[in-house]
């Protein structure tokens, strides 16, 4: 026997679940008025008009008594073509349009038109001679049996009443209602906050009612983007926004071929038909330019667009075409260029309305694009998770096809058109303006697929036409273009001012543009070679001739830039510039142009005709010139100077006269010559021709000598040369300045105003001789000895100086054997004691043999040292002194040897005052430095320094004090140690170095300690010097235990405050108060932790004094002392801690201290029983502290909180206290769970007496005269809070007198379903079947018991072909191979009902992942048959009703 099914499970949707989800994909807003847009222009509608209508219309006497509450403010849209009754049937059919296969529609009518519901419940629609009012509840159209959409011919019944008062709100726009009306409004009644409390078409969230501001705002966002909707629109050529009767917005487009106005002659429709939908023609192209006037609130806008629509009939590709054709989807775009905007436009896509997607490029891009079921994008290849068949792939291959195609070449059509438009107006082309936007380095145009730059570029060069911009403001085309992929600023003016056509793309297209290999486009590259060519080419036609002084450099560095010379020679441009303001070619002609260097510019200025000008040639051509200049003398008409040259110039220009004249003397006078000239010429010469200077110059009067007189090269007479830096000229041209008639009477060449180098060279080559010889100067001073006598000091002491600088340059012993003997006889030095009482100095000769010579220093400040056939000789200047030592002329003596051998032994035996005055010379700082150890030795023990204060008693240096050093700080000023000031000051660093104390040493503190521990009576002042020694020597020595015994530290107890001078080991410093104020002296003083450690103050205390300090601190409540304690360590101690076991002395947070088993982490504020333990000790005693003296409990356990019950339970009625420390006990137990018996525990009743929980009751006590039970009841103290109540189950009033009473009504679901077919199909095209598993997968986790998941695939073709065995003969379609999923969950009742009623459940629902009955629906992808099978369930999906099953069957 055949089973019976259980019940119909039939999958069905309620009609306002169909539009709850529709407008969840079309949100409120600008978009309702974007579909009703589309809508009109579908039906063929020129304008359209919003009108927000605020008025109250008649609410008696309707079509029926509910329709009163539509009667209020409303939304209405009006337009000029009237519903045929296709419309009105696909209206009826929502997802399942007429529209859908009508392919001269835009969009699908009947589920965008839908997005109206977001703000309304009953739409009305009067249009032709009827009128609509959709009822979507079934509100009140079931009671005239046309539930959902009566419809009615208001024109047969206009006369009634009622009809006329439901026709009321359609005044504005119907003035006949007994006739037709040729057109449509569509009348939106705003949601009242009634209708949206119960309305089932928008979630329970969103019941919110529909306001007027909603509108006004939908209006604001809708004007936004209203004049630019009328760009793609077939039809509508205006669109009106009112508030009433006063205009918010208007938009109105009109299109125009040049002058014509085409607005009301042509339609999209024309060309739309005759391509897309007949095929009449295989494609077709039409431009025009749209003027669109934009009116909002008051203020008008005008813009202009040039548009192209492209249009074809098939695609290349046969399988993206039948794909395409079933989408609807036709190989139509259009491209509107906005006609004045900046260059910060960037364009939207369309798709015929404007779509959310911004784009880069700077244009309107309208196509019928694969969009995603949200609308918020297009379809792109860059989602890399689909697979190559599924819809959304092939929807992002159709895109691209459409830009790389369609768009590429609308875009190309339309720059053409504006061109076209350019010429015949002369308004001239916007250059890169309208060129697609092109990839950026880090970037993309935005969507990817969207890139069109390169291709528009290759097809403009392809097609041959005549629209690359160039920098001169001109469109040309490839073949005669140049491509550069940058330019700089100056080579761009340059170009542009010879005509040469030069595409430069801006920054933004640059990148992609300049990545097209050359080979590819068509395009010649800029080069030098081919500017070069394209300037041979203008000079050839004249046409350079007026080009600027700055252009032609630039160009001329460009060509020069490749360094190709041999290709520069033959270039005819006119770009050299020449000295005499001319410009001349690089093609050889037999002149040569002068490449001048800076120098040879002033050298060779007169011949300006052959000058190459330096000043109008850049750093760069410099560079090219100077490094390639041979290359240029080769292929070119440039040559640099050369000898040869330079010869033919001085004939030319500068000795023209006397070669004309055949001057034959060695000397001529030339006052016009300038010497300044004649050095530039010789610099110039030698440095580049040294070697043939002479013979290339022989016969020329270019030796220049004093008096302007010159001198002709090839003499062979000399001068001597007296020039140069030398000391040696130096004296010498200093004496010939004094002595004018030298230079007449000797052949002398000065140099004057020649560079040295110059000179030099002529010395060199021997034409002069070098007074610069040590040898040749000494025999000239020797055949001149008058010359010597002649000079005063200061000019001899320099040829003295002169002569010992050569000297000490080093010379052969040949030389010096021949040269001492002259030296000797020379009265060159000074005797150093000869000059007595102001008398000038005595110049003596070193010739005497009996006479030992001793230099020294200075004799200004030593005494008279007579010794013995010794003189002593005065040299100031360490090139004398390299002269006598070169010569052994004399003996010098060190300055250290000169001051043991002589100085110093003299101090010994001369009186006080001498020895004072004499210790000056001493410690003066060059004498001082030279002081040998030994010398060192004797002066510090030696007393010649005078004391201050005592000037008669002098000390040795080692047994003073530096007086401002730190140091001195530590000493009494009776204990005369300091020197006196003027002689410190004269001689600081001398003393120091003697040994003066200047610092705190090991000797001087072991000595101040033990001199204050003799003072007593100065404490105070003893304080501060002991301050003292501690900053200003925080490391001290190693002290041994008699300085830490003696009594030198000032303390005093903080109980007395008397200060007394006690011994290190007896006290402690203000550090550590808080540790030992109450057992120990203190001392103010600051110590530092190195002094510390010396004086035992980082060592333990006794045990004793540990203890008196805590037993005070808790005597006085000092929390601080107690921290410190902890802090410090000694608490851990064992001796210690042993001792605190059962000491109350940790501080708890209410105050109080308590043992250890009475303190805890948290939790415990049941004070004076327990406690929490203080903040500031907690650190103390947690576990993760290294010093913890024991481990405190977190908090306390349920035995320990019975244990307090006991104690307050014990004293029978509670105090205040013991009241308030329960009531915190009650209110913590909760938190402990289980571990609480509440059978274990009691609770005050209002009176404060303990009583077991079970015993009392938890609410209001009631008064007299009630039930006697009830006056018998133990009442809960009432500051017991009820989620105690509740956690300890204390029962309540109403749990023992009162019966719960609870019932549940459920509410019948009374919507209208809509055909599951066109929800699935609807459903179908938004999932793609390779969607199925992650749908499935999600759908297993909703389940909730679901842990895993397979898919197997059934192969199986056999399986029992007979009809007995099967529950229906129907069924025998779901037999075969197929596709399995398996998870290890069970459907639950919702999880059916959620498949009945598709898209209802689980939207809702913030745990689930998906929508149960949406997704699922993808099985139905490959086949309209589907089962599903769970725990004993068996379900059987028909989705064709081509069974005759629909039921649910027990599975056995």
């Amino acid at each position: 026997m055949v089973p019976k099914p259980k019940r119909n499970n039939a999958q069905h949707q309620p009609l306002t679940t169909v539009l709850r989800n529709i407008i969840r994909e079309y949100p409120p807003g600008g978009g309702v008025l974007r579909e009703l847009c589309q809508n009109a222009d579908d039906s063929g509608a020129t304008t359209i008009e919003f009108v927000l209508d605020q008025n109250q219309h008649p609410t008696d006497n309707l079509l029926h008594d509910r329709l009163a509450e539509y009667q209020g403010p409303s939304l209405l849209a009006y337009n000029d073509r009237p519903f045929s009754e296709t419309d009105f049937l696909s209206l009826s059919r929502i997802g399942d349009s007429e529209k859908a296969h009508d392919e001269s529609s835009t969009g699908k009518f009947g589920r965008g038109f839908n997005s109206v519901y977001n703000w309304t419940d009953g739409p009305t629609i009067l249009s032709g001679n009827s009128l609509l009012l959709l009822d979507p509840h079934h509100y009140w159209s079931l009671d005239v049996h046309q539930p959902g959409g009566p419809l009615y011919d208001f024109v047969a019944d206009y006369a009634d009443s009622a009809m006329a008062n439901q026709l009321s709100p359609f005044k504005r726009h119907v003035l006949n209602f007994s006739q037709s009306f040729d057109g449509t409004v569509i009348r939106l009644p705003l949601r009242t906050a009634e209708q949206a409390s119960k309305s089932e078409i928008i979630q329970r969230r969103d019941r919110k009612p529909t306001t007027a501001d909603d509108i006004k705002e939908a209006f604001m966002s809708y004007a936004t983007e209203m004049s630019e909707s009328l760009l793609f629109l077939k039809h509508i050529s205006s669109i009106t926004l009112k508030i009433g009767d006063t205009v918010f917005a208007k938009a109105v487009g009109r299109k125009f071929h040049g002058a014509k106005d085409l607005t009301n002659t042509f339609s999209i429709e024309e060309p739309y038909s005759e391509v897309l939908i007949r095929g009449d023609k295989p494609h077709k192209d039409e431009q025009f330019m749209m003027e669109i006037s934009f009116q909002k609130q008051g203020a008008l806008h005008i813009s202009r667009y040039a548009i192209t629509h492209h249009m074809r009939h098939k695609v290349e590709n046969p399988d993206l075409q039948r794909w395409a054709r079933s989408y609807k989807l036709f190989p139509w775009t259009a491209v509107a260029f906005p006609l004045s905007y900046s260059h910060e436009f960037r364009g939207r896509l369309f798709s015929t309305l404007p779509l959310p997607q911004k784009i880069q490029h700077p244009a309107h891009i309208h196509a019928m694009f694969s969009i995603t079921p949200d609308r918020q994008s297009i379809h792109s290849a860059s989602d890399s998770t689909i697979s190559e068949s599924a819809e959304a792939k092939k929807g992002a291959l159709w895109n691209k096809w459409i830009f790389q195609e369609l768009v590429v070449h609308a875009w190309v059509a339309n720059l053409q058109f504006i061109n076209d438009l350019a010429v015949k107006t002369d308004s001239g082309m916007s250059k890169w303006l309208h060129w697609p936007a092109g990839k950026q380095e880090h970037g993309e145009t935005g969507i990817p697929g969207t890139e069109i730059l390169g291709v528009v570029f290759k097809n403009i060069v392809a097609q041959k036409r005549g629209l690359l911009p160039t920098i001169c403001d001109t469109m040309a085309r490839g073949s005669d273009a140049i491509f550069a992929s940058e330019l700089e600023e100056s080579l761009r003016n340059a170009l542009r001012k010879t005509h040469i056509e030069v595409i430069c793309p801006p920054n933004d297209r640059l990148y992609e543009l300049a990545r097209i290999p050359p080979q590819n486009v068509g395009v010649r590259h800029i080069s030098p070679a081919v500017i070069r060519s394209e300037l041979t080419v203008l000079s050839k036609d004249l046409g350079l001739g007026s080009l600027d002084v700055a252009s032609r450099s630039v160009l001329l560095d460009y060509i020069l830039s490749d360094n190709t010379f041999q290709s520069i020679g033959k270039c005819q441009a006119p770009l050299l510039p020449i000295m005499d303001g001319t410009y001349r070619s690089f093609t050889c002609s037999g002149v040569r142009y002068r490449f001048s260097q800076k120098d040879e510019i002033q050298i060779f200025e007169d011949c300006k005709a052959y000058l190459i000008d330096r000043s109008k040639l850049s750093d760069q051509a410099l560079h090219i010139f100077a490094t390639g200049i041979k290359d240029l003398e080769k292929y070119t008409s440039i040559s640099p100077w050369s000898l040869s040259g330079a010869s033919w110039y001085c004939k030319e220009y500068v000795f023209k006269d006397e070669i004309s004249r055949k001057v034959s003397d060695d000397t001529i006078y030339r006052p016009d010559l300038s010497v300044e000239w004649m050095d530039r010429f010789w610099s110039w010469a030698i440095l580049k021709h040294r070697q043939q200077v002479v013979t290339g110059l022989t016969g020329l009067w270019l030796l220049p000598l004093a008096g302007q007189r010159y001198y002709k090269i090839g003499s062979a007479s000399k001068a001597l040369g007296v020039f140069g830096s030398s000391r040696a000229a130096e004296v010498l041209r200093g004496i010939l300045e004094t002595s004018p008639e030298a230079s007449r009477r000797y052949p002398v060449f000065t140099g004057h105003e020649m560079s040295l180098s110059t000179a030099n060279s002529f010395q060199g080559m021997g034409i002069i001789m070098n007074c610069g010889s040590f040898e040749e100067l000494v025999k000239w001073l020797a055949l001149f000895p008058g010359f010597l006598s002649a000079l005063g000091n200061e000019e001899r002491t320099g040829i003295v100086n002169c002569l010992g600088n050569l000297a000490g340059q080093g010379l052969p012993l040949s030389v010096k054997k021949r040269v001492a003997p002259l030296l000797r006889k020379l009265p060159l030095f000074r005797d150093a004691f000869g000059a007595h009482a102001g008398s000038e100095c005595t110049w003596i000769s070193l010739d005497n043999p009996r006479i030992h010579y001793v230099v020294i220093p200075d004799e200004n400040t030593l005494l008279d040292l007579c010794r013995p056939r010794t003189t002593f000789i005065c040299v100031g200047d360490p090139a004398a002194v390299s002269l006598l030592h070169t010569f052994k002329l004399a003996d010098i003596p060190l300055n250290s040897d000169l001051l043991e051998k002589y100085v110093i032994p003299a101090m010994s035996d001369l009186g006080d005052k001498m020895k004072t005055a004499l210790s000056r010379y001493v410690l003066q700082p060059h004498n001082a430095l030279d002081l040998s150890q030994k010398s060192q030795e004797i002066l510090k023990l030696l007393q010649f320094v005078p004391v201050h204060g005592k000037v008669s008693v002098l000390k040795s240096p080692s047994e003073l004090v530096d007086p401002k050093s730190d140091t001195a700080k530590l000493y009494f000023e009776d204990e005369s140690i300091f020197p006196d000031n003027d002689y410190l000051e004269e001689f600081q660093d001398g003393l120091e170095r003697l040994g003066m104390i200047t610092s705190i040493t090991e000797s001087v503190i072991l000595n101040r300690l033990e001199t204050y521990s003799k003072l007593p009576l100065q404490i105070d002042k003893i304080s501060e010097m002991l301050q003292h020694l501690f900053v200003a020597a925080p490391k001290p020595p190693v002290l041994e235990p008699r300085y830490v015994e003696l009594k030198w530290v000032p303390a005093s107890m903080i109980t007395s405050g008397v200060m007394t001078l006690c011994s290190p080991c007896d006290c402690r410093n203000s550090s550590q108060k808080a540790r030992v104020k109450y057992s120990m002296p203190l001392t103010e003083l600051e110590v530092g932790p190195w002094w510390s450690k010396q004086l035992g103050w980082d060592r333990t205390p006794a045990v004793h004094h540990i203890l008196k300090q805590l037993d005070e601190a808790i005597n006085h409540q000092d929390n601080e002392v107690i921290t410190a304690l902890l802090d410090s360590g000694w608490l851990y101690i064992d001796a210690i801690a042993n001792q605190l076991e059962n000491k109350a002395w940790i501080p708890g947070v209410s105050g109080g201290y308590h043992r250890h088993s009475e303190i805890f982490l948290r939790n415990a504020r049941f004070h004076p029983y327990i406690d929490n333990i203080s903040p500031q000790v907690v650190k103390y005693f947690r576990r993760t502290h290294t010093l913890a003296p024991g481990k405190l409990k977190q908090s306390p356990s349920a035995n320990k909180l019975r244990e307090i019950q006991n104690i307050i339970a014990r004293k029978g009625k509670l105090s205040d206290n013991d009241l308030t420390v329960f009531l915190s006990l009650l209110e913590a137990l909760p938190a402990y769970g289980t571990k609480i018996d509440p059978k274990q525990w009691k609770a005050p009743d209002i009176e404060g007496v303990l009583y077991d929980l079970a015993d009392l009751t938890a609410g209001d006590a009631l008064h007299d005269g009630q039930e006697k039970a009830v006056t018998n009841l133990k009442f809960l103290h009432p500051n017991v809070s009820l989620s105690t109540i509740k956690a300890l189950r204390i029962p309540t009033i109403q749990e023992r007198f009162l019966d719960q009473r609870a019932g549940a009504e459920f509410g019948l679901d009374f919507a209208q379903h809509e055909d599951p077919v066109t929800a699935i199909s609807d459903t179908l095209q938004r999932y793609p079947f390779e969607s199925t598993f992650n749908e499935y997968l999600a759908n297993a986790e909703d389940s909730g018991s679901a842990q895993k998941i397979r898919w197997v695939v059934d192969r199986t073709e056999n399986y029992p072909n007979d009809d007995k065995n099967l529950i229906t003969p129907a069924l025998r379609e779901c037999a075969g191979a197929g596709l399995v999923c398996y998870n290890n969950g069970v459907f639950s009742e919702k999880d059916f009902e959620a498949v009945v009623k598709i898209g209802v459940n689980r939207r809702d629902n913030p745990l689930k992942i998906g929508r149960f009955g949406r997704g699922s629906l993808t099985m139905l992808s490959s086949r309209h048959l589907a089962a599903i099978i769970t725990n004993s369930l068996q379900v059987s999906l028909d989705l064709y009703a081509l069974l005759c099953v629909r039921q649910i069957f027990r599975y056995l």
